[in-house]
């Protein structure tokens, strides 16, 4: 009896760890960097991006800053990083991977500086979360980070800026009156002058035409009143004779 009490309590304690280890490990669910139990069972990290946003041009570049926790001095880890394009359907970008080789001297917190580079012309608008996987010496998985929905991790793309179409001037408003251009100003001073010479010569010859009606005129009545003085001497000079001829014959 004592030893089957003995072999049911050590089974019992193992049920136990076993479902302690289970629970242990689902709690780093959700967090920024997972590890994986079993060689390094308390690797953990988290991480951020220097930059959150880039243009949208060639030859883009920007950092992801890792803090790994419990890290074993003197073994080789290697934190690869790669970028997702959310917009595109969680495509991965080629262009967008970064490395980088670790090795630690002590057990204490370290920090891990990771750059990628790639072309982001055609990602104009588009959503990217920087992901990372730790492994070490023998190329096996020891942490990850693939939390697409991490704002620490989210870089965006700038829209292009809309042309801006200069604005044109408002056109003058016009005058109420009648105002000449400036290159208009000479054209009718000269017209001006023109129309007042005609009209100065018009008056000169009409007065003139006048004047020469006149004296016409003076001389036909002139020529008119001579003949009838003469006329009239002619006359008087008659009428003696003819009352002397009357008489002569009075007297016969």
């Amino acid at each position: 009896m004592k030893k089957k009490r003995k072999i049911l309590l050590i089974l019992g304690l193992m049920v136990a760890l076993f479902s302690s280890n289970v629970s242990f490990a689902s709690s780093f669910e959700g967090q920024a960097g997972v590890g994986f139990y079993g060689k390094y069972p308390d690797i953990v990290a988290t991480a951020k991006v220097d930059k959150k946003e880039i243009d949208p041009k060639g030859q883009q570049a920007f950092n992801s800053i890792w803090t790994i926790k419990n890290l074993l001095p003197g073994v080789r880890y290697t934190l690869k990083t790669q970028v997702i394009d959310v917009t595109d359907n969680n495509r991965m970008l080629p262009d967008f991977k970064g490395e980088l080789v670790i090795i630690p001297t002590s057990s204490e917190d370290y920090t891990a500086i990771v750059s990628v580079k790639g072309d982001a012309s055609n990602l104009a608008g588009h959503t990217l979360v920087t992901i990372g996987t730790l492994v070490d010496d023998e190329d096996k998985v020891v942490m990850t980070h693939e939390d697409l929905s991490d704002k620490n991790m989210i870089t965006l793309v700038k829209k292009p800026k809309a042309a801006v179409v200069p604005s044109l001037p408002s056109p003058a408003p016009k005058p109420s009156g009648f105002l000449p251009k400036t290159g208009e100003a000479a054209s009718l001073l000269s017209v001006f002058g023109i129309l007042l010479l005609l009209i100065l010569w018009f008056l000169l010859k009409r007065r003139k035409d006048e004047e020469e009606e006149e004296e016409t005129k003076e001389t036909e009545e002139g020529s008119e009143v001579t003949p009838t003085k003469k006329r009239l001497r002619v006359r008087t000079s008659r009428r003696p004779k003819r009352t002397s001829e009357r008489r002569q014959s009075k007297r016969k």
